[in-house]
């Protein structure tokens, strides 16, 4: 249903996506409905997405990105703040770790984008 979504390209489908993604019963399905947020401007969803960036597994993290990517228009400045210091909180904690895998070194390049494109 996500990517019937997804292809239809209606931005009032946002709010009935975003309430999927946050069922239980959809855990193991976010990053597909992260995929079909990719395609809207869900700019008043930017602290969500930022949190699938941060917290979440590969796919709805790369998903989240691209989704946070494709916003436009101006967002509160107060939510930015909010975004940027979740942001910079996870990288300083794997900063700090000193046996980093290639996993972690991606993750970290991968929050250095997220703030380069919030600071923008």
């Amino acid at each position: 249903m996500a990517l019937i979504v997804r292809d239809i390209g209606d931005d009032s489908f946002l709010e009935c996506l975003f309430a999927c993604i946050k069922s239980e019963d959809n855990y193991r399905r976010r990053g597909t409905i992260l995929y079909a947020i990719s395609k809207f401007n869900a700019k008043e969803y930017l602290y969500e997405l930022t949190h699938y960036v941060v917290n979440d597994t590969l796919e709805s993290r790369l998903n989240a990105l691209d989704a946070i990517e494709n916003i436009e228009g101006t967002i509160d400045s107060e939510v930015v703040s909010k975004c940027k210091s979740m942001v910079e909180e996870k990288y300083l904690s794997l900063r700090n770790n000193e046996d980093l895998g290639d996993d972690e070194k991606s993750f970290m390049s991968d929050l250095e984008y997220l703030l380069y494109l919030l600071e923008g």
